[in-house]
């Protein structure tokens, strides 16, 4: 238990020193680049998270979903961190900038958001395992790399296009929203087909479910990231062109 304390305790404070450091270097000026650069660190580490859970959950690999569920709090005390220094900034912000606040604040709870999904994901397939209940059939696991495998690439796009404004990027994006979501549908159409021919137990569908309300989450507080990011990102914003 002491030894238990004793991490926790080294953990916060390691969390603190990264606190103080980013504040020292994040100022008015490079606070849009770094929010940019955030949003992709997370978005890219939230797509390979999904990949691995997926992968060692049909491997049933406990000790590699515990390491998955450690990486995840770490992006939980990063994101927190970065929202502190941002708020921080903002306090001073001048009047004409009080839209931009807005919108950064906004990416940056969006970007928490779609953590705390990962996070659910990775805590419910890791306690449906070792609580050694029955494992995910194949089919339901086809279902989930096929979502997973959109994702990616919805999360690739949004990675390439952040802060920008670019239509065309934009309209491939809402065509990619549109396929990993009518995915999603499908899957859910499946698994009531399932369990109409109990070919899922309970606690299988449960999971399978719950995985897919995340996916839903993730994918909604992503095109927020997108919609928000660019009037964040601006040096000067009006009321006017916040497209809100």
């Amino acid at each position: 238990m002491a030894y238990r304390t004793h991490k926790i305790h080294l953990r916060k404070e390691e969390a603190g020193k990264v606190l103080k450091s980013e504040e020292e270097v994040t100022n008015a000026e490079n606070m849009g680049e770094l929010l940019i650069q955030n949003s992709r660190d997370v978005l890219l580490k939230v797509s390979q998270s999904l990949n691995k859970i997926i992968n060692e959950s049909e491997n049933s690999a406990i000790a590699e979903l515990r390491g998955v569920r450690k990486e995840i709090t770490l992006m939980q005390i990063r994101a927190k961190n970065h929202r502190k220094v941002i708020s921080r900034l903002l306090k001073g912000i001048a009047e004409h900038q009080t839209e931009k606040a807005y919108n950064t604040i906004r990416v940056q709870d969006n970007i928490l958001q779609i953590i705390n999904c990962t996070d659910i994901i990775a805590c419910s397939t890791y306690n449906h395992l070792a609580n050694y209940h029955k494992p995910l059939n194949d089919q339901q696991y086809n279902d989930l790399r096929t979502i997973a495998a959109n994702l990616t690439l919805l999360i690739d796009l949004i990675i390439k296009i952040l802060g920008q404004k670019d239509e065309k990027s934009l309209l491939e994006l809402e065509n990619i929203k549109e396929i990993i979501e009518l995915s999603v549908d499908k899957a859910s159409q499946n698994e009531v087909k399932r369990i109409r021919e109990e070919k899922t137990g309970n606690r299988s569908s449960i999971l399978f479910m719950s995985i897919l309300q995340e996916v839903r989450n993730i994918i909604h507080f992503s095109s927020q990231v997108v919609k928000h990011l660019p009037e964040a990102v601006q040096e000067k914003q009006t009321i006017n062109n916040a497209n809100l």
